[in-house]
């Protein structure tokens, strides 16, 4: 899809009346086109103002419909009555007894019957999910909310907070399983506002370790900086540093790892000092290794 197409199709996005096919095409080329990311953030504007907006019907047609209503229910208290006032009537009326002896056998059979479904014990409903639904878009919301829509034929959004378990384990399962790369990178920056926990620190990393797009594991290096004083968020940024083939990983991760300088790291760095074709990181990996020396050298 080009810009044209896809600025058009931005309020049917938004409405969830594309199909699955058209929204993958709009999501791809989002997440590599600022300018629409900007017309999108724009329409999504426009659509809050105009929720925004309260209509108010005026006294005139409130009376006029109310009028109206008085009018039919005139019409209806002297209608004919129908067939089932009219089946009620007939069954008041007194039956010859060869006609109440099968009557009254088939109600015994019947109420046989529904005596037995009722002492069944009801089957308890299968609880939702949400927390191993697909995420099909992650929507904000009030601050400190965030909506999430699922992945399923009826389109839906729930509402939660980020402190909520289920709305962790969503954003959790986006970072690492939606096919949409902006999704990917989205639930990656709200899971660094989310705080230092173990299944955070291990999504991230498996997002620096694993995600395919360079933007996404840009997005986890930023979110990892602040847990950097966790050995094992330390060796995976020492790991992309000597791994990723992005420069824009690379020089990000050598950043966060010059503010934290770890004797574990000093092989890695090495290989980085010999091998690295960047004048920038090399250079940076030599001074860290300077410090290591003159910080360990006593022991």
């Amino acid at each position: 899809m080009n810009c044209e197409s896809v600025v058009k199709a931005l309020p049917l996005f938004l409405y969830g009346e594309l199909s699955f096919e058209e929204e993958e095409a709009v999501h791809e080329h989002l997440a590599a086109c600022e300018g629409c990311r900007k017309a999108l953030e724009r329409e999504r504007l426009l659509h809050a103002e105009l929720s925004s907006m309260a209509v108010y019907p005026s006294p005139e047609l409130l009376a006029e419909c109310r009028a109206s209503l008085s009018a039919r229910l005139a019409e209806v208290g002297t209608a004919r009555p129908g067939w089932i006032r009219r089946f009620w009537d007939w069954t008041a009326r007194p039956l010859p007894s060869i006609v109440l002896k099968p009557a009254g056998a088939l109600a015994l059979v019947v109420v046989g019957f529904l005596a037995g479904r009722m002492m069944q014990a009801p089957q308890p409903k299968s609880p939702e999910a949400p927390s191993t639904a697909q995420v099909r878009a992650l929507e904000p919301q009030t601050p400190g909310e965030l909506g999430i829509a699922p992945d399923e034929p009826r389109r839906r959004v729930v509402s939660g907070r980020l402190e909520d378990a289920a709305t962790r384990n969503l954003l959790l399962q986006a970072a690492q399983t939606a096919s949409d790369p902006l999704l990917r990178m989205d639930s990656v920056v709200i899971l660094a506002r989310s705080g230092d926990s173990p299944e955070v620190r291990q999504v991230l990393l498996h997002a620096l370790r694993n995600d395919p797009n360079p933007a996404v594991r840009l997005k986890a290096v930023g979110a990892l900086a602040s847990l950097a004083h966790r050995p094992e968020v330390r060796q995976g940024l020492a790991e992309a540093l000597l791994r990723d083939d992005n420069l824009g990983v690379r020089t990000e991760a050598v950043n966060v790892l010059r503010q934290n300088l770890d004797l574990a790291m000093e092989g890695i760095l090495r290989q980085v000092a010999e091998r690295e074709p960047n004048d920038y990181i090399r250079a940076q990996a030599r001074l860290m290794l300077e410090a290591i020396d003159s910080t360990f050298e006593t022991f």
